[in-house]
């Protein structure tokens, strides 16, 4: 009854706090220059081109989808094999295209189509747009139809194609005519804005303002920041105004997660960390603000609807066989990295299965779920980030930098977009490890703590193989790390004890049952495909990759440069608990890294060292912009810049990575 009450209690004080913030006139205010500085964006002339089943010129495709309702799929199958044909849908009975939050109050429409008749003949198709009906004689060959359409009372374009089917059709499909795009143009006058798309970005304004003032802001900062989110929501509208309106309505629901996110974050922060830190801690919780920014820009991203993945489909047929009672998987490999079957560890699923009990269970909000467990466990990294460095004596405000570095990690937000949530979630379960053995070095040859690294490793060990791989490269290096010193060394006896126990027991409960495959691989290892190229070049190759993949040499530069530092850190320790081992770790990740690149003389494709090394990059990294911000006003300046740099880098690339992939 006592924990019924303190929660009762507390969330009667968020609401209150709720209520402060929404009757605060710097809200009111943001709120009102948002709706006029809308409202002018929407009177710039916006034209809009939907080229249906593709684009002929860049050969891309699926830009469209959004916008459609019961339209076949997109013809031809390969644009880049057929770049010749002009790309196409063929409408069914009743087809739909809406183009949310124009605005306006007539849109000048063209329309190129064809009957798609195999004797060339024409038909008559009656053509919908809002309240009106139009019945308009369609030709056996591509023409431009030009119509005159109203937008609804949400300011929407909503236009439906209906024709009559071919009957009989060979692979038998529904099939009504044939489109390849659709054009709007402004007529003359005054446009209205779109009430619909007016009322959401109110919403998610409202919701970042009070956001902001439960975490970190005081009103008038709180004030500045919605405002230029309504500056930048403007010229959204101006320049990008589709792209921002497919966005807003899932923005709106990541921003309300995010302040839910927010209360619990905070919540956990003043009882848990504040007590642990003590003095150390700030009263301000910076890094759930950190940890909710990181969760927002992901969701975001995913959720947008040109957002395309290749893999969530195997994942969300994997969690459904552990609902079941299933847990032994297996993948085949690509023949570049060795082919074959290999076991597929379900820590994931475990971790995520309680999800089920209060989730639906169809496929969209599997989807949905499995989405934001892993944005959510990749963010959270950023939060283990500022716990290792405040742990280990550095101020906040460094602590807050490394932390921040990790809000767009391009590899990270590669293999989130494409759907590689095994990578994403198994190095997420081995980051409290890493984080946990550096801490707790000079006592982890106590039983408690000792009972807590062997728990750990065990669940590590249950995330992917490939980061299994990078780890054990890394524990490695710190046993090594451990054995110099003299302080460290009981505890490179506990890891080793540690590692025999916790693999053992991982190799008995689980991979035991998975004995043939293992057994398989080593024995009678599948022939690798065919690659004639040299160390230098797989390497080359490589780093290639990394470069797309936005590791920039500035990163890897102050990463290293912030991992030397913390290695020869001399300070006398004032801090109640153990001085954690943050340089030993920071060497270990870099050699154990370089040790990866050794699977490169069996394989086309080594593991993924980019996503597992990028923590380490920016754990050191900050550190290092602390340097350089000591050294005078030059020195604050470069390190803004590169701060500034970095973390443009980060969302330009996961911009392109949205638009791009699969397209």
């Amino acid at each position: 009854m006592r924990d019924l009450r303190e929660m009762a209690a507390w969330l009667w004080t968020e609401a209150r706090l709720l209520t402060q913030y929404i009757r605060e006139r710097q809200l009111w205010a943001a709120l009102a220059c948002g709706l006029l500085l809308w409202s002018l964006a929407y009177q710039v002339p916006f034209a809009y081109q939907i080229s249906i089943g593709g684009d002929q010129r860049t050969r891309t495709r699926n830009y469209d989808t959004p916008f459609l309702s019961a339209f076949n799929d997109s013809e031809p199958l390969s644009l880049t094999d057929t770049p010749d044909i002009r790309p196409y849908r063929w409408t069914r009975a009743h087809s739909e295209i809406v183009l949310p939050g124009v605005g306006g109050q007539q849109w000048r429409v063209l329309v190129r189509a064809n009957s798609g008749r195999p004797d060339s003949s024409s038909i008559d198709g009656r053509f919908s747009m809002s309240e009106d009906t139009t019945t308009i004689q369609i030709d056996g060959w591509p023409v431009a139809y030009y119509l005159l359409a109203p937008t609804t009372s949400t300011g929407d374009l909503r236009l439906r194609f209906d024709a009559p089917l071919i009957p009989n059709t060979p692979d038998g499909r529904t099939l009504g005519m044939v489109l390849y795009h659709v054009t709007i143009e402004p007529t003359a006058g005054l446009y209205l804005p779109a009430p619909g798309q007016l009322a959401l970005m109110t919403g998610a304004l409202a919701v970042l303002y009070a956001l902001a003032r439960r975490l970190v802001l005081g009103m008038r900062s709180a004030l500045v920041l919605a405002l230029a989110a309504a500056l930048l929501g403007a010229l959204l509208l101006v320049w990008a105004r589709m792209a921002l309106v497919l966005a807003t309505p899932p923005l709106v629901w990541v921003l309300l997660g995010c302040y839910a996110l927010a209360l619990v974050g905070n919540a956990l922060y003043q009882r848990a960390l504040v007590p642990a830190l003590g003095d150390v801690a700030g009263r301000r919780p910076l890094v759930v603000a950190v940890v909710v920014l990181a969760l927002a820009a992901r969701l975001v991203g995913m959720l947008h609807p040109y957002a395309l993945s290749s893999d969530v489909g195997l994942h969300r047929h994997n969690m459904q066989d552990v609902q079941r009672g299933r847990l032994y998987f297996t993948e085949d490999l690509p023949a570049r990295a060795g082919g074959g079957r290999a076991p597929y560890p379900p820590g994931q699923y475990l971790v995520v299965a309680p999800m089920a009990l209060v989730l639906p269970t169809d496929d969209a909000a599997l989807n949905l779920g499995l989405k934001v467990a892993n944005a959510l466990a990749d963010s959270l990294v950023a939060g283990l980030l500022w716990y290792v460095l405040r742990r280990s004596g550095y101020s906040e405000g460094i602590a807050i930098l490394s932390a921040a570095l990790y809000v767009l990690p391009g590899p990270m937000l590669r293999s989130l977009s494409v759907g590689e949530f095994a990578n994403v979630f198994g190095q997420a379960l081995a980051m409290p490890l890493l984080v946990y053995a550096a801490v707790n070095a000079r006592r982890i040859d106590t039983p408690r703590w000792f009972a807590g690294l062997v728990l750990l490793l065990m669940l590590a060990l249950l995330g992917h193989l490939g980061v299994t791989i990078s780890l054990f490269g890394l524990l490695a290096y710190l046993l090594l790390a451990w054995l110099v010193r003299p302080a460290t060394r009981p505890a490179a006896r506990m890891l080793v004890l540690a590692g025999m126990l916790g693999a053992g027991l991982a190799l008995l409960f689980y991979y035991s049952a998975l004995g043939d495959v293992l057994l398989g691989r080593l024995t009678n290892p599948s022939p690798a495909s065919p690659d004639t190229r040299s160390l230098v070049q797989k390497l080359a190759g490589d780093f290639q990759f990394t470069t797309s993949l936005r590791v920039s040499v500035l990163l890897l530069t102050l990463g290293g440069a912030g991992a030397a530092l913390t290695a020869f850190r001399t300070r006398r320790w004032p801090y109640p608990w153990p001085r954690p081992t943050i340089g030993a770790l920071l060497m270990a990740w870099w050699g154990g890294t370089l040790l990866s690149f050794g699977l490169l003389l069996f394989a086309s494709q080594g593991v993924r060292w980019q996503a597992f090394f990028y923590p380490a990059l920016c754990l050191g990294a900050g550190p290092a912009l602390a340097q350089l911000w000591s050294r005078g006003w030059a020195g604050r300046a470069a390190a803004i810049a590169a701060a500034t740099l970095l973390l443009w880098n980060g969302l330009d690339f996961w911009i392109t990575q949205i638009y791009t992939y699969l397209h």
